[in-house]
């Protein structure tokens, strides 16, 4: 690998899958071919962040360019990039890259218990490369072509397959930042401040902690919390409480049949109709509303899947 400097002079925030209108709420992962989204882009992705998404770039031939904030190296296969959300990155990819893209929610990374996985993926960008390393090498690529099969397919029970499959890519990923030589892509204090205050967030959201409490724990000020929460995530660390506490209402009321007196009180709630209140301010929908628009869309959408044939699959759009 051959450090060649430069720093990103332009940062975009794309449309993740391209999808301007996209609900990002309900977009939990993404996996797509790397050599197929190259060519749709020249082979050039102009450096962009993504907002509380892990992205997970595994190279199984060619080279690239890489950008990783101040950090830029060339990259040869077999290798893989781990960015955590926040992190400003770009590639200029060779003809012929090979491999695949994975796109993550944080919330996916530290969900199901785990978080000692997931929180050293989240903290901080990796580069790792495994030309000595042809075993692993071989059991990812089997993982992936796996995972990118049923990502795109429409089998019983797809989504349960793809999360545990995401699952054992993440241990295998977490060992190898833990045991291999991983190229040292330093972050700021700021952008570390960030990405611990997401991580701690995605663990204690239902508690809904105050902004002061957060610092206190963070070794920081209120306000300095706050001014890195802008600059890293567009909003204040209370807007990311609030926004987070929002995303699990929305999905327990959507993939739950708890009551939204219940769901109120799983969120530190103390009054039902406050967490209404609080929740039509958010959204512009009142919890029941909410409820059943969404699992009237699930209904029509499952029962417009009952009239394809069986072999038909889910058409993906693609991650900026």
């Amino acid at each position: 690998m051959k450090n060649t400097g430069g720093t990103p002079q332009t940062i975009d925030t794309p449309a993740i899958y391209g999808d301007p209108n996209a609900d990002l709420d309900a977009l939990d992962v993404h996996i797509e071919d790397m050599q197929t989204r190259a060519e749709q882009l020249g082979y050039r992705v102009e450096p962009h962040v993504h907002r509380d998404r892990l992205q997970i770039a595994v190279a199984t031939g060619g080279s690239c360019e890489l950008h990783l904030d101040s950090f830029a190296a060339r990259v040869d296969s077999p290798c893989i990039v781990t960015i955590p959300g926040g992190v400003v990155h770009g590639f200029r990819f060779q003809a012929g890259a090979t491999g695949w893209v994975i796109t993550i929610a944080h919330r996916l990374v530290l969900s199901g218990g785990a978080e000692a996985v997931g929180e050293p993926l989240l903290r901080t960008p990796h580069v790792l490369e495994l030309s000595a390393e042809p075993q692993r090498v071989e059991a990812i690529v089997a993982l992936l072509t796996q995972l990118h099969q049923e990502f795109s397919g429409d089998r019983l029970a797809r989504t349960a397959c793809v999360e545990s499959l995401l699952r054992v890519l993440l241990v295998y990923v977490r060992r190898l930042v833990a045991e291999s030589a991983s190229t040292d892509c330093s972050v700021g204090r700021d952008r570390r401040l960030f990405l611990e205050f997401r991580a701690m967030l995605e663990k204690q959201f239902s508690a809904q902690p105050s902004v002061a409490q957060f610092a206190r724990a963070l070794n920081c000020s209120h306000s300095r919390l706050n001014r890195v929460c802008r600059v890293f995530s567009g909003g204040s660390a209370g807007a990311m409480i609030q926004g987070r506490v929002t995303i699990e209402a929305k999905r327990q009321l959507i993939y739950t049949s708890a009551s939204a007196a219940q769901i109120a009180y799983s969120l530190g709630f103390q009054d039902p109709s406050y967490f209404s209140r609080f929740f039509k301010r958010q959204t512009g929908s009142t919890p029941g509303l909410f409820r059943r628009q969404h699992v009237a869309g699930r209904q029509q959408s499952s029962a417009a899947s009952e009239l394809q044939p069986l072999h038909s699959s889910v058409e993906q759009s693609p991650v900026a």
